[in-house]
């Protein structure tokens, strides 16, 4: 006959499982908090630095020619209260915004180390304010700005997406009337240390309804409202730091993995128990 264990005697191997778990647990970090990255005046040189590291912005454009690759474009500058437009075609409104009038405008930004975002806050916005997202996947050899800004320079409006989960710029979203205040973003939680954030770009597409762009160059103020170009200022982005794979896949926090570890000790104990 099979002798039972008396109560709370348990053997030492599992009390030394549990005392180590629950010390690995302990001595975890725990998941990163959301930090948000001010985009306006606030940040020296377009730069922001923050506890999670420095997101660098730099400004690119292209012509809505097929086949004209991206260029770097002048004029990125922070607005108090707005946020980050691009002045190439001109300082006055509404074309000191991040546009697709005349020239489709992105801003590029540039983290220290991979993040997750999952919004942006748009501070200024005029006429139609539609929105795309991307982000790069893949190994990257050298992170600084001139490395992301090389990827986006080879590229052209049609040719910048490539298919999602291949090495290159993916799109996270495109996003239809932002207008000002938050945006959520990012619903497949992609994570990257380079984002691509742009007035609307048709060719990339993305939304399935309240999508316009407009051609051509309007000149009156009801020219601009009726052929749907979008004007925003960038204010903010907000995520949280993250440990990823080479091609930009989330994967779990270490304190997450020992959780999972505590759950299977009790599934192991609890199996032990009625053993005995």
């Amino acid at each position: 006959m099979k002798s039972k264990q008396k109560i709370g005697a348990r053997p030492r191997n599992v009390m030394l499982l549990a005392s180590g778990l629950l010390a690995a647990v302990a001595g975890l970090p725990s998941a990163q908090a959301a930090s948000t990255w001010q985009l306006d005046t606030n940040c020296a040189s377009s730069s922001c630095v923050k506890t999670d590291g420095t997101a660098t912005a730099a400004a690119y454009s292209t012509s809505l020619t097929a086949g004209s690759n991206f260029a770097a474009a002048g004029g990125l500058t922070g607005y108090s209260g707005g946020g980050l437009g691009v002045n190439q075609e001109g300082t006055g409104a509404p074309n000191h915004a991040l546009d697709n009038q005349g020239n489709l405008e992105m801003i590029l930004l540039q983290f220290t180390q991979a993040v997750t975002l999952t919004s942006l806050n748009i501070g200024w916005a005029d006429y139609d304010s539609d929105i795309t997202v991307m982000a790069y996947q893949g190994p990257i050899a050298t992170n600084t700005s001139a490395a992301a800004g090389a990827t986006v320079t080879a590229k052209n409006i049609s040719n910048l997406k490539v298919a999602a989960g291949s090495t290159g710029w993916n799109l996270v979203g495109s996003y239809a009337n932002v207008l000002t205040g938050a945006e959520t973003i990012n619903a497949s939680n992609l994570s990257s240390s380079w984002w691509l954030i742009s007035a609307y770009n048709s060719t990339i597409g993305g939304m399935t309804s309240n999508a316009d762009n407009g051609s051509g160059t309007p000149t009156t103020t009801a020219a601009y409202q009726s052929s749907g170009y979008d004007y925003v200022k960038l204010f903010s982005v907000t995520g949280a730091k993250s440990t990823v794979t080479t091609n930009g896949s989330t994967v779990p926090e270490p304190g997450t993995l020992a959780l999972a570890g505590m759950a299977l000790f009790g599934l192991f104990y609890s199996r032990h128990q009625r053993s005995v």
